[in-house]
């Protein structure tokens, strides 16, 4: 609830006073989400489509409506015919004294607790909601949409310039490993397997809530991050089954082998992230032999488009486990200099790409700060402070508001 005084000429109620539920019949489960159909798939997911399907059957229609997540508290304004994705959508319609869009508005200013992956609806339906006259509520929606649209732009070109340096990385990848970022002598061509000291498969784990053995797993796995909350941990019953050489040690690539979205993600492990770890059966260690190869030169190699473009070509399985089996990388061929020439190579791509990401921090602040912005503006308008009020304009009919009490259709 967002405590206001409100203009005198509105009216306050509970959500669930301004709302019509929307029944839901056919749900599609997330594992059943095509990358490309006939009509989108809507969850409570933060992004805006989260797949499509050609299932005709619980295409909602009747639009415009809102999403609500019920375990992630998003809110998602839908003006075309879409399918709802399974658990935790809960979908409704603005009664009529309310302009759709105002309250999909509205709703973003309602502070809900956070419950965790618990349900909010019921919090969300019990917070009260401000009711404008309804030439207010053109008139909010119009100012909010102009403010809105300036800061979009902004918005459109600080994601642009994201892009540029995400595609800047790809060029200074391509220029150290074709030897014009730093001059070489001699490029000798050799397999991964001959370079390396050990590449293999995870195991597949049994899993329990905790231990002393956590299993690094694809989700984990970022370029510049390890993200230790996926993590998840072996029953001790297996520790055994794990042979020394299997743990993850410093200077480790880990790389993803398996998913679409996800294989040929990898991160250097460091061996300051965990105690001790494993893999499971879907990341590949690749163990680098540091008399040969520089494991920093290997992994942004493996960043470089000479790898990606390879791993593109070579993903082998159906379309929704593609795969990168462990002979496939060990026949990679990378081209190489001496020791010293890779140091130097590193050193530069590590200070081109501290200068990207210095640039992509910046641009990181600006668009939280657009998104600060717009709530700003969203708090404005719920308050009533965004635009003036007209004193000719008619409240809200209380016996309307009674009228449409009920049942939710």
């Amino acid at each position: 609830m967002v405590n206001r005084i409100a203009p005198y000429s509105w009216k306050t109620f509970s959500v669930k006073d301004v709302i019509n539920n929307v029944s839901i019949g056919n749900k599609i489960p997330s594992k059943k989400y095509l990358e490309r159909g006939l009509y989108p798939v809507i969850d409570q997911g933060r992004d805006y489509i989260s797949g499509y399907t050609n299932n005709e059957n619980g295409v909602i229609t009747s639009i415009p409506v809102i999403i609500f997540g019920d375990h992630t508290r998003v809110f998602k304004y839908v003006d075309f015919s879409f399918v709802p994705g399974a658990d935790g959508v809960k979908i409704f319609r603005a009664k009529s004294f309310f302009i759709p869009k105002l309250l999909f508005y509205f709703l973003q200013a309602v502070i809900l607790p956070d419950r965790g992956y618990a349900r909010h609806y019921q919090y969300l339906a019990k917070s009260t909601i401000p009711v404008p006259p309804m030439a207010e509520q053109k008139r909010i929606v119009k100012k909010i949409e102009e403010l809105f649209a300036v800061i979009d732009k902004t918005v459109k070109s600080l994601n642009e310039t994201k892009e540029h340096l995400a595609q800047y990385r790809q060029s200074v990848l391509q220029q150290a490993f074709s030897g014009k970022l730093h001059k070489t002598t001699v490029w000798n061509q050799n397999s991964l397997n001959a370079l390396c000291r050990y590449i293999q498969r995870g195991k597949s784990p049994k899993y329990i809530t905790y231990s002393a053995l956590p299993v690094i797993n694809q989700k984990c796995i970022r370029w510049k991050e390890l993200q230790i909350q996926y993590l998840k941990f072996i029953d001790p019953i297996q520790f055994g089954s794990w042979i020394r050489e299997r743990h993850v040690q410093p200077m480790d690539i880990l790389w993803n082998s398996t998913g679409t979205g996800t294989i040929g993600r990898a991160y250097l492990y460091q061996g300051t992230e965990l105690t001790d770890a494993v893999v499971d059966s879907h990341v590949t260690i690749v163990r680098a032999d540091v008399t040969k190869i520089n494991p920093h030169f290997l992994f942004f190699y493996i960043q470089s488009p000479f790898i990606q473009r390879k791993i593109e070509k070579m993903q082998s399985g159906s379309t929704n486990q593609v795969e990168l089996v462990r002979k496939e990388i060990q026949n990679i061929q990378i081209n190489l200099p001496s020791l010293p020439e890779q140091k130097a190579i590193v050193a530069k791509i590590e200070t081109a790409f501290a200068a990207a990401d210095k640039a992509e921090k910046a641009i990181s602040a600006a668009l939280e700060q657009a998104q600060q912005l717009k709530q700003s503006i969203l708090k404005q308008a719920f308050e009533g402070n965004l635009v003036p009020q007209d004193p000719n304009d008619e409240p809200v009919d209380l016996s309307q508001i009674k009228k449409h009490k009920g049942k939710s259709k």
